[in-house]
């Protein structure tokens, strides 16, 4: 079950209920059963039966009340859009609006009564065409609600309005600044908390300053998430190593301290108050924090929100070389990849004395990602100081790492010919910093650029 809440509403006409009152508890129980369907993924807040403008607003203010995350319309039977309109208009709630009835098929024994009782869809006709009228947002889903398909679509709509209701409450703790010149993500952050909501938390030198006080045990550093097959080599030395597992339990504390849901880290901004914390990194996105490197705020947010979505199974990536023989893209970056997705063999430590930063070894994690279906997630600016998201179905090669690499690094195989890709992807502005998510969830992208009204491209 996802931790998704939301609102369900079931919607009939009132003539009905003073004229034909025999109706009301066959819809009655379709309402029932719909909730008691709904509520095996996702957390209800159910209102079985609204019939006028004074029983829909009350449905909306408990749900309201209840701070779902998003709202199920349901026509058990036609409903006027115009006894509905006026609570639609005064919520931010999202909407779904699910074009559904309790019969799956019509055969010759259909007659008044069943068509009474699987009557909702002209309801959904009249409401959905004054509220594009009126260019009102809402997401719309046709299908029985036995259908597997029709039953995912909606899981995914609530999964991306859990999301977005998440996202919109994200901290993001930035520490060492930006990356100087790097123009792809220098937006203010206040752009992302216009558009998307998460804040940004700048962290500076006297908070960093606690690394070097800050007590640990090396069980308590990597009781969670570090690997017991991981490779020690001699080179790195009992201070790296109590230094590497030290930046676990630290960013740990502060994430918990200041409330935060995802770090971005400038490794050329940490000055001399500790090392780059490449392991701590690792582990906590295993754990279902988000993570921008170069103090890529946005990043940070796309592999968030890819952990959202796909149960804490995303990565920060890079993308470095192309292979154009193979059709296939090298992925890789300075040290930092979700550990959780390793694959099944032992992770190999180097020491990385940090020639390009502060000059403090640290310790950096080398493995490759499981392979399998990913989804691409780009989170770029648009003109005029807006965001998109830029996606696409992509393929983990399986294979071990290159034994001539220290860093974390894959292979990945668009679906499409590599040039394609490529062009598309920069001409659409996706920047150098994505996210990768196991699974394809892509669906759940679109439902959640629907529900914060931002651009959604594929490529």
């Amino acid at each position: 079950m996802n931790n998704a809440k939301i609102g369900v509403i079931g919607l009939t006409l009132g003539l009905y209920k003073k004229n034909l009152p025999a109706l009301i508890p066959c819809l009655e129980k379709f309402s029932a059963e719909l909730k008691t369907i709904l509520s095996r993924t996702f957390r209800t807040v159910h209102y079985p039966l609204a019939y006028d403008r004074r029983t829909v607003g009350e449905g909306f203010r408990l749900f309201e009340k209840e701070k779902v995350d998003g709202i199920i319309i349901v026509f058990l039977s036609y409903s006027q859009s115009l006894e509905i309109l006026p609570a639609v208009r005064k919520t931010h709630i999202p909407l779904l609006i699910w074009n559904t009835q309790k019969i799956a098929g019509i055969d010759d024994r259909f007659g008044e009564q069943e068509m009474l009782e699987n009557h909702g869809m002209h309801g959904v006709q009249d409401l959905t065409s004054v509220l594009s009228r009126e260019g009102m947002e809402y997401s719309l889903i046709t299908g029985h609600y036995k259908d597997k398909k029709a039953l995912s679509s909606v899981n995914d709509w609530c999964e991306a309005a859990g999301s977005a209701s998440k996202i919109s409450q994200a901290r993001i703790g930035r520490i060492g600044g930006v990356f100087p010149q790097m123009g792809d993500f220098a937006m203010e952050p206040q752009v992302l908390n216009s558009v998307l909501g998460p804040s940004t938390v700048e962290i500076g030198n006297s908070e960093l300053r606690k690394f070097s006080d800050r007590r640990f045990t090396e069980k308590d550093a990597a009781a969670r998430c570090l690997p017991s097959d991981i490779i020690w080599p001699e080179e790195i030395d009992s201070k790296t190593r109590s230094s590497a597992l030290k930046g676990i339990s630290f960013l740990r504390e502060l994430a918990d301290e200041k409330q935060l849901s995802a770090f971005a880290i400038n490794f050329e901004g940490l000055g001399k108050e500790m090392p780059m914390p490449f392991l701590g990194v690792s582990c906590l996105m295993s754990d279902g924090l988000g993570y921008g490197g170069e103090g890529d705020i946005y990043s940070a947010t796309a592999v968030l929100l890819g952990h959202l979505l796909s149960g804490n199974r995303a990565t920060f990536a890079e993308m470095f070389t192309t292979d154009y023989k193979n059709s296939r893209i090298f992925i890789s970056h300075m040290g930092e990849s979700n550990i959780g997705l390793r694959r099944d063999e032992p992770v190999r430590l180097v020491l990385n004395r940090m020639g390009l930063g502060n000059r403090i070894s640290t310790v950096v994690p080398v493995f490759s990602i499981k392979p399998g279906r990913y989804t691409l997630l780009n989170l770029a600016g648009e003109y005029g100081g807006g965001l998109r998201f830029i996606s696409g179905l992509i393929e983990v090669e399986d294979r071990k790492p290159l034994k001539t690499m220290n860093t974390p690094h894959f292979f990945i195989r668009p679906e499409r010919k590599i040039e394609d890709f490529l062009t598309d992807y920069s001409k659409e502005g996706g920047s150098h910093h994505f996210a990768l998510a196991k699974g394809d969830i892509r669906q759940k992208i679109k439902f959640f650029c629907k529900i914060k009204k931002i651009p959604f491209v594929e490529v």
